[in-house]
């Protein structure tokens, strides 16, 4: 992402849940401030709640040297008529020149990059090239706009842009009163026209009964249904709420397989080698009913197969959970995972 920045000659756009004032942040916040100051426009878009810990010294810096930057649903009510505590922008995504553009479950943070201290969270995002990275683009446009971010500069948005290749992809967001199940409805649709196998790797994964049904449906055909979750969260109230569901899965017949060690934060899914997903959408409520998100569906047999060795590769990092032990699990991880799974709807 930052090779591609620097190479920026026209405008730079830039949605991220979080971005943090540390040293993967700092190192954004100098090259896009150097970029706007030698006359590329840069526009940024960042969560209030996500960044809330970033500090304004960060995003003063960036507005003396010529950032464009909207803060998204501000968390205080009187500076914000749309306020709403549950209601964020989720994505992550980095549009270049209107030619390039990033999208996955990536923030602009240190928990990213390997240390001594520690390894890197476990992630994924795509790059982009060619005519779908002008709907990213629309959807960057249609927030910067309803949320009052002002005029765009750049004369030439929307370049012509030939095919870059021969993938078959669709862009797929939802906006803040439009297309709310857009993501969730292609999960759907191509769990149900799943054929062989379906694996499912995701952060936060706390499905809605429509995705729990026909994830039962296809294992009730023999579809070899596989889940790669989160041994320790960041959250972990989502992961109790999580785990209340893991009898009912392993009952149907489905594999779970916990990642061991650093966290897992990746939202991605590979089907019969013929679909998969990449993006910022998290299998749970806050992000079907309240965020703003984006995932890129991608039909091309070469990409879905890397997508499933990267998915078994993974596996080789996990502990598959065994149905008898979990049935046996102490007591008071049972009580914490109905009370959580009951608050499911604000987690």
């Amino acid at each position: 992402m930052l090779e591609a920045a620097e190479r920026a000659r026209h405008f730079i756009f830039l949605e991220f849940y979080k971005i943090a004032a540390d040293t993967t942040g700092w190192a954004f916040a100098r090259l896009l401030a150097d970029k706007a100051s030698l006359g590329c426009p840069v526009y940024m878009i960042y969560d209030a709640i996500g960044s809330l810990e970033t500090g304004e010294g960060f995003f003063d810096y960036l507005r003396e040297h010529g950032v464009r930057l909207l803060e998204f649903n501000p968390y205080t009510p009187l500076l914000n008529k749309h306020w709403g505590l549950l209601h964020r922008d989720h994505r992550k995504m980095l549009i270049v020149d209107g030619r390039i553009g990033f999208v996955g479950g990536i923030n602009l943070t240190d928990e990213y990059t390997v240390t001594a201290q520690s390894d890197a969270w476990r992630d994924t995002d795509i790059r982009i090239e060619g005519p779908a990275v002008r709907e990213l683009q629309r959807l960057f446009l249609s927030t910067w706009q309803s949320k009052g971010g002002g005029r765009i500069e750049p004369a030439n948005l929307f370049p012509a842009i030939e095919q870059a290749g021969d993938v078959i992809l669709k862009i797929l967001g939802s906006k803040e009163r439009k297309n709310r199940r857009r993501i969730r409805r292609a999960y759907i649709n191509a769990i149900k026209n799943s054929r062989t196998y379906v694996y499912i790797e995701n952060a936060y994964f706390v499905p809605d009964r429509g995705i729990q049904r026909v994830i039962r449906n296809a294992l009730r055909r023999g579809v070899a249904v596989s889940l790669i979750l989160p041994e320790t969260s960041d959250i972990m109230a989502v992961q109790y709420a999580s785990r209340k569901l893991y009898h009912r899965f392993l009952k149907w017949g489905a594999r779970i397989f916990l990642w061991h060690g650093t966290i897992l934060h990746a939202k991605t899914a590979v089907i019969d080698d013929t679909w998969s997903t990449v993006g910022s959408f998290n299998i749970d409520r806050i992000s079907l009913l309240h965020n703003l998100e984006v995932n890129v569906a991608v039909l091309d047999t070469a990409f879905c197969t890397n997508m499933r060795i990267m998915f078994q590769e993974d596996m080789n990092n996990c502990l598959e959970l065994n149905a008898a032990a979990w049935k046996n699990r102490p007591l008071v991880g049972r009580l914490l995972e109905t009370l959580f799974h009951l608050l499911r709807y604000w987690l």
